[in-house]
């Protein structure tokens, strides 16, 4: 083989946003470690499930306004935003919300990232999914 092994940098299946306070950016933890959200990453199957998801969702829309081009609303982003999100999650560990414990997996995680009170969330996830650093193999980051 010639040139460089690509391959050391293909994307890892799966990852881990760690969560972190969103004034002192410190990274929040429970008694049993970090608050951290396990999820699929961008070149997994499950990923490319859900986008494709996310755009036959936006399709719909569009065919309910009769094929009309309109802007999506504000809630009608993020709803898919949370769509999505739910869609990539594949758990939370060490944090829960009372607000919320009646509901269980898919329900629960779109719950919270539906939620506006939790919207630092969604955010440090969106920074999480921008960054494709985040999904490289520990021996392709160094």
């Amino acid at each position: 083989m010639n040139g460089f092994n690509i391959d050391t940098l293909a994307a890892a299946p799966s990852a881990s946003l760690i969560l972190l306070h969103p004034a002192t950016q410190e990274p929040l933890a429970g008694p049993d470690g970090p608050a951290t959200i396990d999820h699929y990453a961008p070149g997994s199957p499950e990923y490319a499930k859900a986008k494709a998801k996310q755009s036959d969702r936006w399709l719909g829309r569009l065919n309910k306004r009769g094929g009309k081009a309109k802007q999506l609303s504000a809630a009608e982003l993020d709803e898919s935003k949370a769509d999505f999100l739910a869609d990539i999650t594949i758990g939370f560990n060490n944090f829960a919300s009372q607000k919320y414990q009646h509901l269980s997996g898919r329900d629960y995680h779109h719950a919270l990232y539906a939620d506006p009170a939790y919207g630092f969330i969604v955010e440090q996830f969106d920074e999480q999914l921008g960054d494709y650093a985040n999904f490289l193999t520990t021996s392709a980051k160094n």
